[in-house]
């Protein structure tokens, strides 16, 4: 037992700065990802026997990590979520489908000054998204999981994903052109 303690605490010290740093560019978020790396080493202490050393201690806990994510996004899926009547689209198309005038997209610069403020909108706006939706383009677009590979992850349908990315980018592009990002209005 003590050489288990001390194992455990060498590895607490080597590679927690790694593990959190890896949790919170998967979740973006401080406190969850404390709370992830936390649940590993507990993992960690409670597979102890099940570590069978065919790896580095790092592989096997970054394992544990990437499992722990994982788990957290599918219980966070799992969670109803409630549609809002503004995440109606019918409201943006006609009775044959096109886009409605006023709801067209609008062509954007990405030159400069612009693109620093895109990353400074891009997660307020992903944050404002329901859950189901922000996690759905995250693992897609930011962690670049295909898309099969998400909704077995998120455990749902691939219709739901494919609602959810759909609806999710209707919700970016009005936030962020809500944000008065500078946008060209001459289509030359």
């Amino acid at each position: 037992m003590p050489q288990k303690r001390k194992t455990l605490t060498k590895w607490v010290e080597a590679y927690t700065n790694d593990l959190y740093a890896w949790a919170i560019r998967k979740t973006s978020d401080a406190a969850l990802a404390e709370d992830l790396v936390q649940d590993t080493f507990l993992a960690a202490a409670e597979g102890w026997e099940a570590f069978e050393r065919k790896s580095e201690p790092k592989t096997w806990l970054f394992g544990i990590l990437r499992n722990k994510i994982a788990g957290h996004y599918r219980d966070k899926a799992g969670q109803a979520v409630q549609l809002l009547p503004s995440d109606d689209v019918s409201t943006l198309f006609d009775s044959k489908g096109r886009w409605l005038e006023e709801e067209k997209p609008r062509e954007w610069w990405t030159t400069g000054e612009e693109r620093s403020a895109w990353a400074d909108l891009l997660p307020p706006c992903l944050k404002a998204l329901p859950p189901l939706m922000a996690q759905c383009m995250e693992l897609t677009y930011l962690q670049g999981r295909k898309g099969k590979e998400v909704y077995e992850t998120l455990n749902i349908s691939a219709a739901n994903y494919w609602q959810s990315m759909s609806r999710a980018r209707l919700k970016l592009r009005r936030c962020l052109e809500k944000a008065r990002l500078p946008i060209k209005t001459d289509y030359k």
